[in-house]
């Protein structure tokens, strides 16, 4: 049996800097594609111990933009993981996941 190990920090101040980092990027590369640029997860929240992994929602329009923020992240980016929710077409009442990359 292979044990993975979970590292979790305490909280750190520098989370909330590499947060706005990572947003003015997003900002540059994506312009008005994106509606919003939020910073989720655990390292979001002061004074939460989490893994030091920086989660980031970006809110577009509708999946009519979604392949031109594709090729934008794709293009701009040599390693991106992302998990397109989509809670306005889903008639369930819990959103659709679907992995994109």
């Amino acid at each position: 049996m292979v044990t993975k190990h979970v590292v979790v920090l305490p909280y750190d101040e520098q989370w909330k800097q590499d947060f706005l980092n990572i947003k003015a990027e997003l900002t540059s590369v994506l312009g008005q594609l994106a509606l919003r640029i939020e910073h989720v997860g655990s390292t979001s929240v002061q004074g939460l111990s989490a893994k030091p992994i920086i989660d980031i929602d970006v809110v577009i329009k509708d999946y009519t933009v979604l392949g031109e923020v594709v090729c934008a992240l794709e293009n701009s980016f040599k390693h991106i993981r992302m998990l397109c929710v989509n809670t306005a077409v889903s008639k369930k009442k819990e959103p659709n996941y679907i992995p994109m990359i």
